[in-house]
């Protein structure tokens, strides 16, 4: 039982820092297609995180912001995947519960979005609500992928179920 929990929290830590990585290329991918650094998205969120500000678009550099942000959003991701590694656990003996981990993934998809609106309402006017949801849903596509990869008996048990 106790390999069986290790087993779940590795993977559960591992989803994470693997959606953590889909969205870093996503925003760094599109940061760098709109004529920016690639660190432009994290560091313009952390410093909104740190110092709030008005003319947030033009911001310097700085690393405090980026790496406020990059901790925050890491930790954020960790649980999300924990939560689904654990959700996805429990499916491979109750097969109903994949339900539970498909609604983890649409919430991974979605928190930055939520975050951006909701919280740092500044960033709208320099940073695409289009780029952000777009990263996301690579995030959560990437944990999902990661962890369904991860979880055979999970596939071979959802293949002989029928769902309404």
């Amino acid at each position: 039982m106790q390999a069986r929990t290790a087993t779940t929290l590795t993977q559960g830590v591992t989803a994470g820092i693997v959606a953590y990585v889909a969205i870093a290329l996503v925003l760094g991918g599109l940061d760098l297609l709109g004529g920016r650094g690639v660190l432009y998205s994290p560091a313009l969120l952390g410093s909104v995180l740190l110092e709030g500000g008005a003319d947030v678009c033009q911001l310097q550099f700085r690393s405090s912001g980026f790496w406020a942000y990059t901790s925050i959003h890491l930790v954020t991701l960790m649980l999300f995947g924990l939560l689904a590694s654990w959700l996805i656990r429990g499916s491979e003996e109750r097969p109903i519960l994949w339900f539970g981990a498909l609604l983890t993934f649409v919430m991974v998809a979605w928190h930055l979005t939520g975050a951006v609106l909701g919280l740092l309402a500044p960033v709208q006017a320099c940073l695409s609500l289009w780029s952000v949801t777009a990263a996301g849903f690579a995030g959560a596509l990437a944990m999902a992928a990661y962890l369904w990869r991860t979880h055979p008996r999970l596939r071979r048990a959802l293949r002989g179920e029928r769902y309404a």
